[in-house]
């Protein structure tokens, strides 16, 4: 019930985002970036990313969320008038009992937007024309 609501309000925010300048511009340049790279990835969802290709959405959830909610990709700051070593302590009670996750999300490295190098410079040089949903001129 609560997925397939917000299921549709990403598709509604993806929808927006589709009649947005700066957005569109950006997809087009992250079009241009290697393909090995993260950078160039659909980065939002809509509704056919995220309940098509025949799985379940909540499934796919559970997934996702036992191999990447974990205490080692988490940060955790405080801030208040109590002290230190009071605000570490509610820190230990509060989050010891964070499931340690699985070992092929949780343990494995992170691949961050650096490497590869989203633009090398085989892929930089290119001309594109974006034509605008709104009367504006950009120049980037």
């Amino acid at each position: 019930k609560y997925v397939g609501k917000e299921v549709h309000a990403i598709d509604s925010e993806h929808a927006k985002n589709l009649q947005n300048p700066t957005w569109r511009i950006m997809q087009a340049l992250n079009s241009l970036s290697d393909p090995k790279s993260p950078v160039g990835r659909f980065h939002t969802g809509n509704a056919k990313t995220l309940s098509g290709n025949g799985t379940d959405p909540v499934a796919a959830l559970k997934v996702y969320f036992k191999g990447h909610y974990c205490p080692q990709q988490m940060s955790v700051v405080t801030f208040g008038s109590r002290t230190l070593s009071d605000q570490l302590s509610a820190v230990a009670r509060e989050f010891a009992s964070l499931p340690k996750g699985s070992a092929d999300g949780c343990g494995a490295p992170r691949q961050g937007f650096g490497n590869p190098d989203p633009y090398p410079a085989k892929r930089m040089g290119n001309w594109m024309t974006v034509e605008s949903m709104q009367p504006q001129t950009q120049l980037w």
